[in-house]
């Protein structure tokens, strides 16, 4: 018999579910920056990253990321102003 929070278990699957659902929605609202994800989940970037690694949302993070630097520098050369690098 499983245990109550293992992963075989129906809990355990629906919070490992609810885990990937949260951490979604905080990948999605801090654009993709594992820093600023790891803070709000009171964890460490590396725990953060591994996470995303877990439930599959590297790729998500690095495309908001990415996104958000485009509109970052598709903003500066409208305003002529000198675009950062991107790095």
């Amino acid at each position: 018999m499983a245990r109550p929070h293992s992963p075989e278990s129906r809990l355990g699957r629906h919070l490992l579910e609810c885990e990937r659902e949260f951490i979604h929605d905080v990948v999605v609202s801090r654009q993709g920056h594992v820093e600023t994800i790891a803070r709000e989940l009171g964890v460490s970037p590396r725990h953060a990253y591994a996470k995303l690694t877990q439930y599959g949302l590297t790729e998500l993070a690095h495309s908001l990321k990415a996104a958000q630097r485009t509109t970052t520098f598709r903003r500066q050369f409208r305003m002529g102003e000198k675009p950062a690098p991107l790095a």
